[in-house]
């Protein structure tokens, strides 16, 4: 399988998760899965997530590849990269359409960067809530095979929408945070039209925090604590 460049997002391009598991399986009620702490995750690689098993109102927690392959593709390595999904568009899109209405998910993480544009440069933000909490954010998955004997691929991607007053200034989108009592409304494959628009939404302003970060996170090589090292630390730490 081919792997995508991994660039600053014009939506939500990359995210962390360091809570540890036994904190983020209590809060989605599912088994933890042995992953290491994540500060830098990037598309083409898997990440936690959280959907319902064929059991209906059962949950699981999964690995899925970031990078939605819709399950009638023919040539997966040729397909393209797709990591986020509009909000406004995505029950008509083709590529989204199908697992939207069918299988739906949550990733699981506890922020995500995005980059404002200043002048010729990008400044890159981690943000999060308050108190460091892991959250869902809203994602459509699907399954590839082939129709062969070959090896089955499970990818996702996230859901954005436009981001909220408070964070504007920074991007004009960001990913689709669940809060806690609205999970299983997004998970449950019942749940209409209407209400899943309703829960397609930035959320009120100041839910969030952030913080300015260094440009180390744009690069895929690093994935280490110093990712979240506030700018002016991270100055002193690198130059």
């Amino acid at each position: 399988m081919r792997q995508g460049p991994c660039v600053t997002s014009s939506m939500c391009g990359r995210f962390t998760l360091v809570t540890p598991a036994s904190e983020w399986a209590a809060l989605f009620h599912v088994e933890p899965l042995d992953v290491d702490p994540r500060y830098n995750i990037a598309p083409t690689t898997d990440i936690v997530a959280v959907r319902h098993t064929t059991q209906r109102g059962a949950r699981e927690s999964a690995l899925l590849r970031w990078g939605l392959i819709p399950a009638w593709t023919d040539t997966p390595d040729s397909f393209p990269l797709l990591i986020n999904a509009r909000s406004e568009t995505i029950a008509s899109k083709p590529s989204f359409g199908d697992a939207f209405r069918q299988r739906r998910c949550v990733a699981v993480a506890d922020g995500f960067y995005e980059w404002q544009a200043d002048g010729g440069r990008k400044r890159p933000f981690w943000i999060h809530l308050p108190d460091g909490s892991p959250f869902g954010i809203a994602a459509v998955w699907d399954r590839w095979s082939g129709g062969g004997s070959g090896p089955v691929l499970e990818s996702c991607a996230l859901v954005t929408t436009r981001a909220s007053e408070d964070l504007e200034d920074v991007h004009d989108r960001m990913p689709v945070i669940l809060d806690p009592g609205q999970v299983d409304k997004w998970l449950d494959s019942a749940t209409g039209l209407d209400e899943l628009e309703a829960l397609m939404l930035p959320g009120r302003a100041g839910r969030l925090t952030r913080r300015e970060v260094s440009s180390r996170v744009n690069s895929v090589r690093y994935d280490d604590e110093d990712c979240l090292a506030p700018v002016s630390v991270q100055s002193d730490l690198f130059g």
